[in-house]
């Protein structure tokens, strides 16, 4: 409990302009996940500015998608957006999507807006490649994380390839 305090502490003085991510040093070892272990809750702020928590959307399927618009050369060619929007369609009342960028507010508010991936909860880690993104440990972006009902790891994967990105979806939530 009280290291999701600090969390959301840590993202509410990020959002205020208190603190930059430069000045914040974890104090922890970080945790590594792998498929079968539970979930590990992280801050986020949404488009709005306002701090949330993966834990938010438990009880349904949650896909994390980490991105940032340099490693993806962002753009409706490299963000699987046809796939995203087909399986948000179809597990409409079983999945949340949550797309997580490492990106600088700037940027990503820029990207979100040009190419309206507003569709799905959108989110920027307050500590770019230091708070939520760490704990998952992408090695190579994009990354998606399949997270149960249960708060259990089921998939993790990176591609860009749509049929992949179905199929992992698919072959989950079966």
């Amino acid at each position: 409990m009280l290291k999701i305090f600090l969390l959301i502490g840590t993202a509410f003085m990020l959002s205020l302009g208190i603190v930059n991510a430069q000045t914040i040093q974890l104090q922890e070892r970080e945790s590594i996940v792998n498929v079968g272990d539970d979930m590990i809750d992280g801050v986020f702020l949404d488009i709005n500015g306002n701090t949330r928590l993966l834990s938010e959307y438990s009880g349904k399927y949650i896909l994390v998608f980490f991105w940032s618009s340099n490693s993806t050369g962002f753009s409706p060619y490299t963000f699987p957006f046809q796939a995203t929007k087909d399986i948000s369609e179809l597990y409409y009342n079983k999945l949340t999507i949550i797309c997580i960028s490492i990106d600088k507010e700037i940027e990503w508010k820029e990207v979100t807006s040009k190419y309206d991936i507003l569709t799905w909860v959108n989110g920027r880690d307050p500590l770019t490649m230091r708070g939520v993104f760490r704990k998952y440990l992408p090695s190579i972006l994009p990354y998606f994380v399949l997270i149960s009902p249960e708060n259990k790891i089921v998939d993790m994967w990176t591609n860009r390839d749509e049929e992949l990105l179905k199929s992992r979806i698919s072959e989950n939530m079966k």
